[in-house]
């Protein structure tokens, strides 16, 4: 039955993810806390995640800038890093308040319709590699590694 829920959960975050451009991974945090303990939550998810960022970066290799891709990782991995650590520090009650709010405060842009600027800027090496580190930041300490790294990298293409 819990395994039942927990696809039927994944469909749902899967649906989600798919028109908001992502967030499956921050959908299906509260389920996995139902279903596995709490300490297991972020490896199920970056197992998961890794999954999918892998098949998206095997379809999409061809289209990938690596010129930004060597300027965002080189610091997107030290937010890792430091976001993973900081996990396993923090009270799980407080960092899904964190992410409640920054889900609900994003509302307004899903809402508002802002026109999309993928490829229109550039943007300077130092922005790319503070966007870089604060989206490995994100992404170690929601337990999705890897999620924000290949979709920004997307973004920019």
């Amino acid at each position: 039955m819990l395994l039942l829920i927990l696809f039927i959960a994944s469909c749902v975050a899967l649906s989600i993810s798919a028109v908001c451009g992502g967030g499956a991974g921050l959908v299906l945090i509260p389920t996995l806390g139902f279903v596995l303990p709490v300490t297991l939550v972020p490896t199920a998810l970056t197992i998961g995640t890794a999954g999918s960022a892998f098949c998206r970066f095997w379809l999409f290799y061809q289209a990938i800038r690596w010129d930004i891709f060597k300027l965002f990782l080189s610091t997107a991995l030290l937010g890792v890093f430091i976001g993973t650590w900081l996990l396993s520090y923090l009270d799980p009650v407080y960092l899904e308040l964190c992410m409640s709010v920054f889900l609900v405060a994003n509302l307004t842009q899903l809402i508002g319709g802002s026109k999309s600027t993928a490829g229109q800027c550039f943007l300077p090496a130092r922005l790319l590699r503070l966007k870089g580190f604060l989206a490995g930041f994100i992404s170690g300490l929601t337990g999705a590694v890897g999620c924000c790294l290949i979709d920004f990298i997307f973004v920019l293409v």
